[in-house]
């Protein structure tokens, strides 16, 4: 996506994915602040926010959907992109989120109000130098003072092995007839051939062979835009930090939300060595060869608005929202992490359940209900965070407590109902939006035509155990009232 237009040795015969990803919520990116030291967005006013090389738009036209307090902006070069999230707002009647379809040097040119959020999933990398720069100039004028960025890239260590697979992806796809998967799908054959052939690269590399076949269960439409782009580069991210800086941004963390703690993902004699390091610089880039990171999620803010003292960024953690997407019952006490399993007092645990099955609350609130004797505030915070790197809690949008009804559930919205009805029609699992989430939440074909069948007929029967169970899930969202 360079700043010509149409841009060069950009994939255009190969559909862009339409996936949801739930780290560009601001609910999710409000967590990483107040973990980091910033003061949250405020969400239940105005805001704006703007995602920058957003294909389809479908992450944003839900997060529009759960927000309507929010005035969202998609910007794609691809017209066909941009028209396809019009047309999936249009059908949604979602009116809070506007479409873009220009390059980014000509965003830079329109006359744009500030963002609370400015976001890149999927970009940074497959752009060159000059983008890269037209992006900066972004958001130095476009970021308000306190504002947050995302971006996402692929970075090194990680991918030094795969390096060389890439060009050797690309000579092989050059030479191969075809439209962009069918010549990626070709070229990935002949990787499979080389890795099973004896050959001492992958003799020496065997993470190669287990990169290759990651490749052949890849679809190829996916890995064309992965690949075949004319700019493809993995970045360190002290560099990246380096230019965020230059745009007068400085790092909060990641929205992968484990990599916020080194006791999550390193060992002890390596955090060890990490922590004597002379600069947080020589910390960060130790840590990504120590974990031999291939992706980074990381966040930024308008440096102006960091803060530093401990009780008020304990204070901005206690105000923010938080539940449980799945089974409150299945929260577990011991969890997996990338250092090994960690775990809980089962006690504690057993309280968190019962707190849980309520709905969403505060941190705070949690605190003070888990609170006890034996138990000090801080270790709680500590444990809870720990809950939420390791997925069994999850930063939500709203306090919210279902209601217990013998009444048949109705869907939360006119909006909510048609997005019921896309999913049932889709074929493959899709998204509803909940406002208490402040997000998407994860719903199969199949159970949307049950609900909507259900919530449609006459004389209802029994519901089976299935329904029942899920009808009970988007109750705790919100999603069905």
């Amino acid at each position: 996506m360079p700043d010509d237009h149409p841009p060069r040795g950009y994939i255009k015969d190969a559909s862009y994915p339409t996936t949801y990803f739930r780290e560009l919520s601001p609910v999710w990116l409000n967590y990483v602040a107040a973990l980091g030291g910033a003061v949250p967005r405020k969400l239940d006013q105005n805001f704006s926010y703007l995602e920058l090389g957003s294909g389809t738009a479908f992450s944003s036209v839900i997060h529009a959907a759960c927000f309507p307090a929010g005035e969202f902006h998609a910007c794609d070069f691809n017209p066909e992109n941009i028209a396809t999230g019009e047309r999936y707002a249009h059908e949604l009647s979602i009116r809070n989120v506007l479409f873009h379809p220009v390059s980014f040097l000509e965003l830079l040119e329109r006359d744009l109000r500030d963002f609370d959020f400015i976001v890149l999933h999927g970009v940074y990398s497959w752009v060159g130098a000059q983008a890269r720069q037209t992006i900066l100039q972004l958001i130095r004028k476009l970021l308000k003072p306190g504002g947050l960025v995302y971006v996402s890239y692929n970075c090194m260590p990680g991918w030094t092995l795969e390096v060389p697979l890439r060009r050797l992806l690309i000579e092989f796809a050059t030479a191969s007839d075809g439209d962009s998967p069918q010549r990626v799908a070709s070229a990935v054959r002949w990787l499979q051939r080389l890795s099973s052939a004896g050959l001492r690269y992958f003799r020496t590399n065997p993470a190669a062979v287990t990169a290759v076949d990651a490749y052949a269960r890849s679809p190829s439409d996916y890995l064309a835009h992965e690949f075949l782009n004319e700019t493809w580069e993995p970045l360190y991210s002290i560099d990246v930090a380096d230019q965020m800086m230059s745009a007068g941004l400085t790092y909060l963390g990641s929205a992968t939300l484990v990599d916020n703690h080194d006791a999550l993902v390193i060992d002890s004699s390596a955090g060890e060595a990490i922590a004597e390091m002379p600069t947080t610089r020589l910390q960060q880039l130790a840590t990504d060869f120590a974990v031999d990171r291939q992706f980074r999620r990381d966040v930024f803010v308008r440096s102006e608005s960091r803060i530093d003292n401990v009780d008020d960024i304990t204070g901005h953690l206690g105000q923010l929202v938080v539940g449980c997407m799945g089974n409150p019952e299945a929260i577990n006490t011991a969890v997996q992490v990338p250092r090994g399993n960690i775990g809980f007092q089962a006690d504690f645990i057993s309280e968190l359940r019962t707190l849980m099955s309520h709905g969403s609350t505060t941190l705070y609130e949690l605190v003070t209900s888990l609170g006890g004797e034996s138990r000090h505030s801080g270790e709680i915070i500590r444990n809870l965070c720990y809950l939420i790197a390791a997925g069994e809690l999850r930063p939500f949008a709203q306090p919210f407590r279902p209601t217990d009804s013998d009444n048949r559930p109705e869907f939360a919205s006119e909006t909510i109902k048609r997005m019921f009805v896309q999913v049932a029609g889709a074929g493959v699992a899709g998204q509803i939006a909940s406002e208490v989430v402040g997000g998407g939440v994860a719903l199969s074909p199949r159970d949307a035509l049950a609900v909507i069948d259900y919530i449609a007929a006459d004389d209802p029967a029994k519901m089976e155990r299935g329904l029942a169970d899920q009808i009970l899930r988007l109750n705790r969202f919100g999603v069905l009232v």
